[in-house]
């Protein structure tokens, strides 16, 4: 059984709740009206047992959870992603504990954290469309956390309750909080922290927003309001303008391309791999993003993949010389002769006063048209 309708007649809170109530099984997938930002929950007999978000603020990553509560370190975290990486169908979280870095109660728990997180930012959704797809059988058995939907919607209410009283210095998470000037006629205030608030206070440097500290520390975007929220009412916070939604997202991923272009040309593939899958995730809209992961591809010699990566490029980006130049040569490696030449008359179609730039790319294109005339004459000969 499907159920399906626009969240504006059926919200995310009522849909939760009628799947606990008839303790359905299979998985629910919610669409935002914001560009690129969707959802996934899974549901096992009215419990969810995962919960992943897609967009600017994502779920929250198992290792950056595990790191923040002093569990690993950020050397196990980088042997772990090299293995995900040989083995892509294995679960991160499931390496670290076979590493021995962790148990598996903090696997669990930090499970949790991360499907509460992701649910809880969820449920603020109120704008968008859900379907559910019913299933006979757990969608994920392998799941070590379950969570009852009640408990979550509960914890939500209570939530929004709070955020009633923070609001009123602290709107949203996308607000960025900096240091207060210091008043000299009232001199400087006392301070007197916790070691939770004095971590929220090393990283507000006037730049991130609520959402980007909550991440780097690994905790809750509602823990972080909380805590900016009293440091604006001492006065040894304030909170600023926050910019939008698109330029705090094209600087994250600005800087994020800038590391993987650094350890691509550094020889550093794999680390540059692990980034992009992020970035690919994150910026599914970036034509750059899909252009450097085929480099990173053709790197590894991954030319199936890479030709994936360029095809997507020129697929959001159809004008890009530079991303058909790509294909070609990834086309070639694949195998896709005829594509490869598609891909060349394209680039230099494209090019237009720069055909200088592209020399090489016209005489691989004249060898590749040579070598098609001669394959279909061997077709002729042998048929």
């Amino acid at each position: 059984m499907a159920i399906e309708g626009p969240l504006s007649e059926l919200s995310v809170h009522d849909v939760f709740q009628l799947l606990d109530l008839s303790r359905k099984t299979g998985i629910l997938t919610l669409t935002s009206n914001r560009a690129g930002e969707s959802g996934v929950v899974h549901f096992d007999r009215g419990q969810v047992i995962g919960a992943s978000k897609k967009g600017e603020d994502a779920t929250p990553r198992v290792g950056n959870i595990l790191l923040r509560a002093g569990k690993v370190t950020e050397g196990e975290l980088r042997r772990a992603r090299e293995i995900q990486l040989e083995q892509p169908d294995r679960r991160f979280g499931e390496i670290l504990v076979e590493m021995g870095s962790i148990r598996p109660e903090d696997l669990r728990e930090a499970l949790r954290f991360q499907i509460e997180e992701t649910v809880h930012a969820l449920l603020k959704w109120e704008e968008g469309y859900f379907s559910f797809v019913e299933l006979e059988d757990s969608p994920d058995p392998g799941r070590l956390v379950r969570i009852r939907a009640e408990s979550l919607l509960m914890e939500s209410a209570r939530r929004v309750d709070e955020w009633t009283t923070i609001a009123q210095k602290v709107p949203d998470a996308r607000v960025i909080p900096a240091l207060a000037p210091l008043d000299e006629s009232r001199g400087a205030p006392v301070v007197d922290l916790r070691p939770e608030e004095w971590e929220v206070l090393a990283e507000i440097d006037g730049r991130r927003n609520l959402t980007e500290i909550a991440t780097t520390l690994g905790v809750s975007e509602f823990d972080v309001a909380k805590t900016v929220f009293g440091l604006v009412t001492t006065g040894i916070v304030e909170v600023v303008d926050a910019p939008s939604r698109g330029e705090v997202s094209r600087a994250g991923h600005e800087l994020t391309l800038t590391e993987a272009h650094r350890l691509l040309e550094d020889g550093q593939a794999a680390r540059a791999r692990v980034l992009l899958d992020e970035l690919e995730r994150d910026a599914p809209q970036v034509p750059q993003v899909f252009l450097l992961s085929g480099r990173v591809y053709m790197a590894q010699r991954r030319y199936r993949a890479a030709l994936e990566a360029f095809s997507r490029a020129v697929e959001l980006d159809p004008l890009s010389a530079q991303a058909q130049r790509c294909l070609g040569f990834a086309a070639v490696h694949a195998g896709d002769l005829d594509r490869a030449i598609e891909a060349w008359m394209n680039c230099l179609r494209l090019s237009g006063s720069a055909a200088t730039a592209d020399a090489r790319v016209a005489r691989v294109l004249a060898a590749a048209r040579v070598l098609q005339v001669e394959l279909a004459r061997e077709e002729q000969v042998l048929t």
